[in-house]
């Protein structure tokens, strides 16, 4: 595990540095990191090598897009991605190609497999290949895939938008597909119920019910789109000024993405399930409380 671990290491940060340049070229919308407090007390993962090596194998089946089985029986799951049905094929050729009757490394968070097993007992965990290549990245920047993540599973999600945008730049895979555009306030009202989506918008009001605050993008906010945030699940916002809530004022007029299932619920509307699934723009100086 340990030659793996160097081979892949030393090449994944020419990768890395590749990135960068593209970062500096075409700068995507993220949410700014957590307070120092917060970041005190997590580490800030930036790539599989910053997890846990948990098993090397040679992948002996392509079970589904996003999941492979090992010459020793085990099942790994490709974690934070999401592939549209439409990609199912070209996604499931990508990995015949590249990972199929290859060895691979699995990283996962902690160093307990059981603790990321998803309910068919596949583990959740991000793969490297011998030459250093993240199999998630490559798959994204290919856009054969979303980035995709959940409350209790997000750990590279900040790290894989950056592919993401790239792939969006140049219209690859469903970024050319006007299925999976990024939807704004009219399009998003066109055939975008019970599907993945991203959107982008401008917030124009907040509304509050109870322990749930309402993002709302449009004049009428039982008919445009609106962001759903259970105050319970989502930790405060804290602005430059002072403010901590979830309905922030400055962020009134800012352009934000949004990405998740859209639902039916006095228009479209999209639940937020951790603070990641928001991208604000730098200029938001916005940032989340560790509660």
């Amino acid at each position: 595990m340990q030659a793996f671990l160097y081979s892949g290491m030393k090449r994944f940060k020419k990768a890395l540095f590749v990135l960068a340049l593209v970062a500096m070229i075409a700068p995507v919308m993220v949410m700014p990191n957590r307070n120092a407090e917060a970041q005190a007390k997590a580490p800030i993962q930036t790539s599989p090598f910053d997890l846990t090596l948990i098993e090397v194998g040679t992948v002996v089946e392509i079970v589904k897009p996003d999941t492979v089985r090992l010459q020793n029986g085990k099942v790994f799951k490709l974690d934070n991605i999401r592939i549209p049905l439409q990609l199912d094929g070209q996604a499931i050729e990508y990995l015949n190609h590249n990972v199929l009757n290859k060895k691979i490394g699995f990283y996962i968070v902690g160093e307990d497999p059981t603790a990321r097993a998803n309910r068919f007992g596949h583990t959740l965990s991000h793969a490297i290949t011998e030459n250093g290549d993240w199999v998630q990245a490559q798959m994204i920047a290919r856009g054969l895939a979303w980035v995709f993540g959940a409350a209790g599973s997000r750990d590279l999600y900040l790290p894989l938008l950056k592919h993401e945008e790239l792939a969006r730049s140049q219209s690859m895979g469903l970024w050319g597909l006007s299925a999976f555009a990024v939807k704004d306030n009219k399009t998003i009202m066109q055939n975008s119920y019970n599907s993945f989506q991203v959107y982008e918008g401008e917030v124009v009001s907040f509304a509050a019910k109870e322990h749930y605050t309402f993002i709302n993008f449009g004049k009428n906010p039982k008919t445009d789109f609106t962001i759903l945030v259970n105050q319970r699940k989502i930790p405060r916002f804290r602005t430059a000024d002072g403010y901590a809530g979830h309905a922030p004022e400055s962020l009134i007029g800012k352009k934000i993405r949004v990405r998740g299932w859209v639902e039916e619920n006095s228009g479209p509307m999209i639940e937020l399930l951790f603070p990641e699934q928001l991208e604000l723009p730098p200029d938001a100086q916005i940032t989340i409380l560790n509660e």
